[in-house]
């Protein structure tokens, strides 16, 4: 793994959490149907929880760190 921001899982799940959000800033799908459809359709053994259990600040400042790293 070459040295570079962010951890792999973070680089994998952050841009989808933060997609989940602007689904529901969108009133496109509830929390729920969201959660259905990641875990159903993608095969997604995690839901939004990973946002509450890891702080959504902290995943805001992951998202920021990435943006800038990576353009």
């Amino acid at each position: 793994m070459k040295d570079q921001a962010g951890f792999i899982g973070n680089r994998c799940s952050s841009p989808t959490l933060n997609n989940a959000v602007r689904l529901l800033e969108q009133n496109v799908a509830d929390r729920d149907g969201i959660d259905t459809a990641m875990k159903g359709g993608c095969g997604f053994p995690w839901d939004l929880r990973p946002g509450d259990l890891v702080a959504w600040t902290r995943s805001l400042a992951i998202l920021d760190a990435l943006t800038t790293s990576t353009g």
